[in-house]
């Protein structure tokens, strides 16, 4: 089905047969759905990318041995939180009757890890990660960012505030390309 990422994974495959060098300067981005089974199948180091639920998403598959660094941005740490703070906004007192359906939902949607918290598994990872959070995220309220969750000691971890950046801005590429081109520099010279 994914038959452009099997070409991916061959070509990189050549690439690094023919110049193993690569693997010492070369690191893949990947972001997106099948993030944890690209970082398993490439030859590259790899640095799990996200942006919101995604940024979560990244910052859980630091756990994941062929990962070598993350870059969150505007994540949140918890999605359980995070979605009971949705429905208590939008629903007030009667979230806590669907609190049981919203717990399934996440289920759903994250799987056995719905209240897992993306800090805890950064900080425990120990690897290189770069967290990008928005001053103006009006979508995840700031008690519930991966940047908010971060305790000052997290090893390896770099948290960044883009003060007046909301959650999809616009400038959001403009404004978080250096530090994470900065970042990737970074993890191609250490790997």
């Amino acid at each position: 089905p994914y038959k452009g990422m099997s070409y991916l994974v061959e070509a990189v495959e050549k690439l690094v047969a023919d110049h193993p060098q690569m693997k010492d300067n070369t690191t893949v981005a990947v972001l997106g759905s099948g993030g944890e089974d690209m970082a398993q199948r490439l030859a590259l180091p790899v640095v799990a990318l996200g942006h919101s639920a995604g940024g979560w998403a990244a910052a859980m598959l630091s756990a994941e041995d062929r990962v070598t660094g993350v870059i969150c941005l505007n994540a949140f740490d918890r999605p359980v939180s995070l979605m009971l703070s949705w429905a208590q906004r939008y629903a007030g007192p009667l979230s806590w009757l669907e609190s049981p359906f919203l717990r399934l939902w996440e289920a759903i949607l994250f799987g056995g890890g719905a209240d897992a918290s993306a800090s805890e598994t950064l900080c425990a990872s120990g690897k290189p990660a770069l967290v990008i959070q928005g001053g103006a995220d009006e979508r995840v309220p700031a008690g519930m960012t991966l940047y908010g969750a971060l305790p000052e000691d997290c090893p390896g971890v770099t948290a960044l505030l883009l003060e007046g950046l909301g959650h999809s801005d616009p400038s959001l590429a403009d404004r978080a390309l250096p530090p994470v081109a900065l970042f990737l520099d970074g993890c191609a010279g250490s790997s």
